[in-house]
């Protein structure tokens, strides 16, 4: 029963504040971390926090998130040895006097609390970051919540992208590259190994504006069908995700360790903007990005083969529902309806002969 559960939470974030309440006072610094947003945000924030660890190597993160978000932030989070636990978003600010140093992490940094004589013994350094980040929070991204669309400009005047803007022009400096956590026993369960495959995934949350047409993504996998046979082609998705047509094997419903796998062997990973974005390019993995609303030059990585339209796009946060209903009125949005098939298959043609041409 749910008040069941939420007793259970409630009781297993008690435990961990107590602890942390008894050794307050030895060297140990205990941050607590509120994350928000999904599975590309994880990865993206985890920037922050190893960026945190290597100027305070004697710290422990207790990370706060959405339960139904567990599993991504576990996916992105362990195997980093600083992570002490997992709770409950709901009781980060009830609790966050316990830690040295409670933050939240969205597009900018917030500092919920900290305790500046123990955290000041402890580590200056982090301190002086605490600090630094506090009082750049106004002047950097205030009115985030109501004007988003404002502060995507600020970040656009200042040449700062979704890592970089973390870095509060100056208080620390936001590396793009993060290190995600792979499983190797895993490896024993990619059945695809020694096969030369793409992959590509058909949804993206609730946003449905940056959805390039089904119709689309199915004509598109039909020429590189067509052209390059010996490809095999994996849908990646949820158990419920809409099987598209022209793809060889749908993995669905699977463990998100073995989905890094499978990305990290993938030729080419077809999506439009998203978490596998994110997870396949920190990989190593290059991908096929078609981007209306969200902004490529925020959003995206320079590696990956990036296709926007010359009609319209970057509308994220021009109207509070953006990302359900097009800023012009459009039932089909021109920014992803305008790039067409063929136009994707000519960006990424070039790339797909080069990496099949010992199998042509």
């Amino acid at each position: 029963m749910l008040w069941t559960e939420n007793i259970k939470e409630k009781a297993k974030t008690i435990f961990r504040v107590l602890e942390i309440f008894k050794k307050r006072n030895d060297e140990t610094v205990r941050l607590s971390a509120n994350l928000d947003g999904s599975l590309g945000d994880y990865i993206v924030t985890l920037a922050v926090i190893e960026k945190m660890f290597s100027l305070c190597n004697h710290m422990q993160v207790d990370i706060y998130i959405p339960k139904n978000k567990e599993a991504f932030a576990r996916s992105v989070y362990l195997g980093h040895n600083y992570i002490g636990g997992f709770y409950p978003s709901k009781f980060h600010e009830r609790y966050s006097w316990a830690y040295d140093a409670s933050i939240k992490i969205t597009h900018f940094v917030t500092i919920v609390d900290y305790n500046e004589d123990r955290l000041g013994k402890k580590s200056r350094n982090l301190l002086k970051i605490i600090k630094a980040y506090q009082a750049t929070e106004n002047t950097f991204s205030a009115g985030v919540d109501a004007e988003y669309y404002r502060f995507m400009q600020r970040c656009k005047f200042w040449g700062l992208n979704r890592y970089t803007a973390l870095g509060h022009r100056g208080v620390m400096c936001i590396d793009k590259k993060v290190d995600i956590y792979m499983d190797e026993s895993l490896k024993k369960d990619m059945k695809w190994k020694g096969d030369i495959y793409l992959t590509t995934n058909y949804g993206v949350d609730i946003i449905t504006v940056k959805l390039w047409p089904q119709e689309y993504m199915e004509r598109l996998l039909e020429m590189i069908k067509k052209s390059f046979p010996m490809i095999k082609i994996l849908e990646l998705g949820a158990k419920n995700a809409q099987r598209l047509k022209n793809v060889d094997e749908y993995v669905f419903g699977e463990d998100l360790e073995l989905i890094k796998h499978i990305l990290k062997g993938s030729i080419l990973h077809i999506d439009c903007e998203g978490g596998l974005v994110h997870l396949a390019s920190q990989l190593g993995t290059r991908c096929a990005v078609v981007a209306g609303p969200t902004p490529i030059w925020y959003y995206g990585y320079e590696q990956n083969i990036n296709i926007v339209s010359n009609l319209c796009k970057d509308c994220d946060g021009v109207t509070p529902d953006w990302y359900k209903n097009c800023v012009l009125g459009d039932l089909k949005p021109r920014c992803m309806y305008s790039i067409t098939p063929e136009h994707v298959y000519e960006c990424i043609y070039g790339f797909l002969e080069e990496k099949t041409r010992d199998h042509l």
